[in-house]
Parts: C-alpha cells; sequence; structure tokens
C-alpha cells in the first residue's frame, strides 16, 4: 500500500523576532529588580541605607577631668556636667531619646565586671550621690551633677538651667549622653560604674567597667532591636573636653 503524503506548503511557524526582544526586556527587568533589592536589604543590613537614625559613639566623657585632676574633686559639690558615654546623631533623622537602650557587658579584666542594660526609664542611682548608701566609700570618681536626678539620658552641651536640656529628642547633629553613676579616670585603666535601681532604692543590677579593651557596649533600638553602635571599650576612649 502506498500513503501518499502532501506538503500543505506551510512551515512551522517560530517566534517572532519582536515577541523575542520583548520577552528578553522583560526577564533582564525583573532581574535588575532582584538584583536592586538584593543590594538595598544588604546595605541596610549593615547600616548604610536604612530609615532609622544613625548615631556614632563620640567616647567616654569625663566632664573635663583626667586622671591627673580626679583627685582634686571636692566630694561636697556635684559636676556642671553629666560623665558617660557620649553619642552624636548623624545624618538628617533625629533620634527619640526614650527608645534608647544601652547594652555594657564586661570580659574576664574589665573592672568589677558584670553586665547591664539600661533604658531612658532607669534614672542615674542616688547610691553614689551625698547622703546614698556608697557616697562615704568613694574617692577620686567624677558622680552626676544634680539635674541628672530621675534621668539616664539627656542632651548634652547645654547648661543644667536650660529648659532643652530634658528634651527627648536629640536632631541631626545634637549631641546626647548616658549619664554613669561614676566615671573614675585614674590608673590602672579607665573604669565606669553602672547601676538599675528598683523603685525603693534597692539594686537590681550593678556592674562596674574598665576600658581596657574586652568591654563591648550595645546602642539599640529598645522597640525595634535595630543596633546604632556596637563598640568596644578602651582607653582613648575618653574624653575630657569636647
Amino acid at each position: 500500500m502506498v500513503i501518499s503524503m502532501r506538503s500543505s506548503g506551510k512551515k512551522d511557524a517560530g517566534v517572532s523576532p519582536v515577541v523575542g526582544v520583548m520577552l528578553m526586556l522583560v526577564v533582564t527587568i525583573i532581574i535588575a529588580g532582584i538584583v536592586s533589592l538584593t543590594a538595598a536589604g544588604f546595605m541596610d543590613s549593615t547600616g548604610t541605607q536604612t530609615d532609622e537614625p544613625q548615631i556614632e559613639f563620640v567616647g567616654l566623657y569625663t566632664a573635663g577631668y583626667t586622671a591627673a585632676t580626679v583627685s582634686n574633686i571636692d566630694k561636697q559639690t556635684y559636676q556642671t556636667e553629666a560623665a558617660g558615654l557620649l553619642f552624636k546623631v548623624v545624618g538628617d533623622k533625629p533620634v527619640d531619646l526614650m527608645k534608647m537602650h544601652l547594652y555594657l557587658a564586661s570580659g574576664k579584666s574589665s573592672g568589677g565586671g558584670g553586665s547591664v542594660d539600661l533604658g531612658y526609664d532607669d534614672p542615674v542611682s542616688t547610691a553614689y550621690l551625698p547622703g546614698g548608701s556608697t557616697w562615704n566609700s568613694r574617692r577620686q570618681i567624677i558622680l552626676p551633677p544634680e539635674y541628672m536626678r530621675g534621668y539616664r539620658i539627656v542632651l548634652f552641651g547645654l547648661s543644667e538651667d536650660d529648659p532643652n536640656i530634658h528634651n527627648t529628642i536629640a536632631d541631626p547633629g545634637d549631641m546626647f549622653v548616658v549619664s554613669c553613676e561614676y566615671v573614675n579616670p585614674s590608673s590602672p585603666s579607665l573604669a565606669i560604674g553602672l547601676r538599675k535601681d528598683d523603685a525603693d532604692g534597692n539594686t537590681v543590677v550593678s556592674a562596674g567597667i574598665g576600658a581596657n579593651g574586652d568591654a563591648i557596649l550595645t546602642l539599640s533600638n529598645a522597640e525595634t532591636g535595630y543596633v546604632y553602635v556596637r563598640h568596644t571599650l578602651i582607653e582613648s576612649d575618653m574624653i575630657a573636653t569636647v
């Protein structure tokens, strides 16, 4: 039996060159979008591109005192400025100080050791101030001024009678200080004391920490957990004047 096959005279239709070019453009745009989103996510995780404000650690401020001059402190007088961890708002977004959370952990050789976490609502303990439980046992340390009673974080560089000193918003370019219970710039190493009390004045947590390379501070957003600063404290972080 002979089977007769006839050609229809038509060729199989291929993809139109125009359609092919359009498909290639669509694929290229999709790939570019994925790469862009990935890059944006990476930049956000490294802190170079984010909706969060940007903060830098300035240093451990000693209110004008050094190891050579701290012995001249009159214990019966308050200092005129809050000594402690000094930060600066950089970039173009303001910072809500009420959202700041500080965690400081010492290594094996950092002063008295320990760790402490503090927020805006954890005021400076009165234990080290005149009349406090440990007042008489302290020597050659820088204590918080009177206006720090009831506060932990204040704007830096304002006089104690400035009504804006306790503002909770720090604008770009502003500096703010997280006050310590005491700062000791004396040898053998720069050291700070931090303490959190309960409503009755009893110690919840207390830490004495030396700035000798094995104590790490972390400043973060208490609500989102975003880390603004992570820094290892060292002796050269001490700044007597700004």
